[in-house]
């Protein structure tokens, strides 16, 4: 066996983002309702697209090196270098939607749990908790993004009726 080249894991993986500073006090403490300040709206702009990069689809060319890799983990069938090519197409046409990481870990699962090597049913079976956990995110931030976004746009209008309401209740003192 040889060592390992060093650039084995050189390949940087999405990880969730961590909101910071008045983000993070924003999501910690915020309530149902509660619309995020246009102080922090760019904030939150920037890690709704960072978590959006966590959503990119896979490189075909990505898709092939982990089929190939995975190959090698069981015996080559009595397949054609014709039918060989086909089938990794498949591959790649049905799992290239998937983001990098979350088709990585659905392969690194398919792969503990299968005899022989893994139909796309079977890898796709792994990914819907994953990435429907990741789009829900993306989803939530973009109401409140949404949200905080109208609540500015009217902010001429609430600030017109609160003058107003305060004149009517000054006149009633």
């Amino acid at each position: 066996l040889q060592a390992a080249p060093a650039n084995r894991n050189s390949r940087i993986r999405w990880s969730a983002p961590q909101p910071q500073g008045a983000l993070a006090d924003w999501l910690n403490n915020h309530d149902y309702g509660k619309v995020m300040g246009e102080d922090i709206l760019p904030l939150a702009r920037d890690h709704l697209s960072a978590w959006k990069k966590g959503l990119v689809h896979s490189s075909e060319d990505h898709v092939e090196a982990l089929m190939m890799k995975i190959s090698l983990l069981y015996p080559s069938g009595k397949l054609s270098d014709m039918e060989s090519e086909a089938r990794l197409e498949l591959y790649i046409e049905l799992l290239k939607d998937l983001p990098e990481d979350i088709l990585e870990d659905a392969v690194k699962d398919a792969v503990k749990e299968c005899k022989f090597f893994p139909t796309v049913a079977e890898i796709r079976s792994k990914v819907p908790f994953m990435l429907e956990a990741r789009r829900s995110i993306v989803r939530g931030m973009e109401r409140d993004i949404e949200k905080a976004v109208e609540w500015e746009k009217d902010r001429p209008n609430r600030e017109a009726l609160e003058a107003e309401s305060a004149k009517v209740w000054q006149a009633k003192l």
